[in-house]
């Protein structure tokens, strides 16, 4: 069947479509081959893997050429099991990959072929049995030079209640060229905050972040600390665990996701709408 409209106008409508409710691609893939070629790369855009060897999305892709590949895969949640069996082998394939979170401590490997992307949000989990020296090395990294929006969850044993040093493991946060959107898990922000706010000067949001709906009561508690230093840019949030998936999906997907929600209670705090003593953005 000849189609009535001019390829472009044609392509745009379906992409639009796909993109709006990427539900209905599988639907979309069917219409005709022209169609198939416009709209396949976008059902692979946004990835969530948990099993290296038997998700059907990475089983598909290897038939894929790797030109498909760098075309179509942009937003990827790598699971725990997925990190430890076979990340690099995926990430190597998809070098347009621009937001990326590891589930667990990344290896060495999977960190030299990070280092060959352009990521622009990034969310990572430091060890706390990590040395000072590793995290230091670790943030200087070629892969952080093209980083926006960081997340960065440090496990912190419970045994131990000695605060992280600025100084000697994270001070190469204030030589990131792109970064000003940033996230730390609540305790990390506890240790660093004050020195990240003075020395990162590009940075326009900073997240304390509380991961369970039950800290709401401890997080508005940490928001009423001296530390906060009366500084704007700080947005103390709570969001359950389990919810994490559903919001970055729907970020990912040019929806309203807690960096969004950060950034318009910031541009609240300066229109004067919220007081600037208000650090807690209640969801």
């Amino acid at each position: 069947m000849e189609p009535f409209l001019p390829p472009e106008l044609e392509r745009e409508i379906f992409e639009t479509a796909a993109a709006r409710d990427w539900k209905n691609i599988s639907t979309l893939l069917r219409v005709s081959h022209r169609v198939l070629r416009w709209v396949e790369p976008l059902l692979y855009r946004t990835l969530i893997l948990n099993d290296y060897h038997h998700d059907h999305a990475l089983l598909a892709l290897r038939s894929k050429t790797v030109e498909f590949r760098k075309q179509a895969v942009r937003h990827v949640i790598l699971g725990y099991y997925t990190e430890q069996t076979g990340a690099h082998t995926f990430l190597s394939g998809c070098p347009g990959i621009e937001t990326l979170v590891v589930d667990g401590c990344p290896s060495e490997a999977l960190l030299c072929i990070m280092d060959t992307l352009r990521i622009k949000k990034l969310n990572i989990r430091f060890s706390s049995r990590s040395t000072p020296e590793w995290t230091r090395s670790t943030l200087s990294r070629p892969l952080f030079l093209s980083i926006t929006h960081l997340e960065i969850y440090r496990h912190y044993l419970r045994e131990s209640s000695d605060p992280v040093s600025w100084d000697e493991e994270w001070c190469p946060l204030a030589a990131l060229p792109e970064l000003t959107h940033l996230c730390l898990g609540y305790q990390l922000a506890r240790d660093i905050l004050r020195p990240t706010l003075k020395n990162c000067l590009q940075l326009q949001v900073l997240i304390p972040m509380f991961w369970h709906a039950y800290s709401a009561r401890q997080a508005a508690k940490f928001a009423e600390l001296e530390l906060l230093t009366s500084d704007f840019r700080v947005v103390v949030m709570v969001m359950g665990i389990e919810q994490f998936n559903e919001d970055w999906e729907m970020g990912v997907r040019g929806g309203d996701d807690f960096w969004h929600r950060a950034d318009s209670f910031v541009a609240r705090k300066r229109r004067g709408e919220i007081e600037g003593s208000v650090y807690l953005l209640k969801d």
